[in-house]
């Protein structure tokens, strides 16, 4: 009997409804408005907010910066899972346990 491989459920993030400024290529981000903390995405972040705010899972935007910068995916995923766990302490995103 062949065994039958079940795909996990995607990792995804939603994103909280916030303010975004670009500022060069990084991009200045606060969801608690004026009076609030700002967080300024560096590097690959703005790519990696966007990507999680149309809907991407943690697999699917670490595919799409391995594919846009040559690196593996396998050593691309855990820096993006890490900024993901990062925009979640900062209270800009919760992840989505509705799968």
């Amino acid at each position: 009997m062949a065994v039958q491989e079940h795909e996990l459920p995607r990792e995804r993030l939603l994103i909280r409804a916030a303010a975004t400024r670009p500022i060069g290529e990084d991009l200045l981000v606060s969801a608690w408005g004026a009076d609030g903390p700002i967080e300024r995405l560096t590097g690959s972040g703005p790519h990696l907010w966007q990507s999680f705010r149309d809907g991407a899972s943690v697999e699917e935007a670490a595919d799409d910066v391995a594919s846009r910068t040559g690196r593996p995916v396998t050593q691309v995923e855990a820096e993006v899972r890490r900024f993901a766990n990062e925009l979640v302490a900062a209270n800009l995103a919760v992840w989505d346990h509705s799968q």
